[in-house]
């Protein structure tokens, strides 16, 4: 048998025109795409690839990120963490009747345990316990602020303990609109033994005295952790400047 990889290449090709022949009548077809297209798919070939079997979902909103996986085929345990009144019932809503889907009690993660004023963004993902800043505003006026809401905040070792069974392989995505430092300085236990971790990180200031990119980056080295992936999240509408992007650490081999 022929296995050379033209013509691997062209049989490919064959069975996808003649896919495309038997699903045109139904208005569908099979478009090749580039991984780098694809986020989410990058993103779950880096699970597999590392095996994770449990994810600390911090910054849930409504369920977005964990019905994104669980749609793309992940079928380990996702552990949701939200503070919001109106998202944290919607996010349960979401993960009703998926019983490897934990919805955590309401609460805000951070460094400490104290009471927190969180800021309410219009479009409720934006939402932080920092200040919004007017360069955020302007590039999605839908975020603007609406509301202010006070909310017990505790650090995500204290609120995870006795929930991530030992010798579990951990994905910690972290995703709290330029909180994200406090988040991490409350998780070192959790980063201890975490194989992965996802961060929203800004490359330009959008929340006040927030950690920028770089910051994180150097953050995570220091703690064993190298760059898996640099993935676009928001770019400002008016300028195309890309503002914010999701960063995929992996724990480094010792040595």
């Amino acid at each position: 048998m022929n296995s050379s990889p033209r013509f691997v290449k062209s049989a490919k090709r064959l069975l996808r025109e003649s896919a495309n022949r038997v699903l045109a009548g139904r208005g569908l077809e099979i478009v090749h795409q580039r991984i780098e297209r694809s986020p989410l798919r990058q993103l779950m070939l880096a699970l597999e690839h590392f095996r994770i079997d449990a994810v600390i979902d911090v910054g849930a909103n409504t369920g977005q990120f964990a019905t994104e996986l669980r749609g793309a085929g992940f079928a380990g345990d996702i552990h949701s963490i939200e503070p919001l009144p109106d998202a944290h019932a919607q996010l349960a809503r979401a993960a009703d009747g998926y019983a490897r889907w934990h919805v955590l009690p309401r609460v805000a993660v951070g460094a400490d345990e104290q009471q927190v004023e969180m800021s309410i963004a219009g479009n409720s993902y934006s939402s932080s316990v920092l200040e919004m800043l007017d360069r955020h505003i302007a590039a999605a006026p839908d975020s603007a602020p609406i509301g202010k809401l006070s909310i017990a905040q505790r650090p995500l070792d204290w609120v995870m303990k006795g929930r991530i069974p030992a010798g579990a392989s951990t994905l910690l995505k972290v995703d709290t609109q330029g909180y994200e430092f406090p988040v991490l300085e409350g998780a070192q236990e959790i980063l201890g033994t975490a194989r992965l971790v996802l961060l929203e990180l800004s490359l330009q200031p959008l929340y006040r005295d927030q950690k920028l990119w770089l910051e994180l980056v150097a953050y995570m080295n220091a703690r064993g952790f190298g760059v898996w992936s640099i993935q676009p999240e928001f770019c400002d509408p008016n300028t195309g400047q890309l503002l914010q992007v999701n960063g995929i650490f992996f724990r480094q081999a010792a040595g």
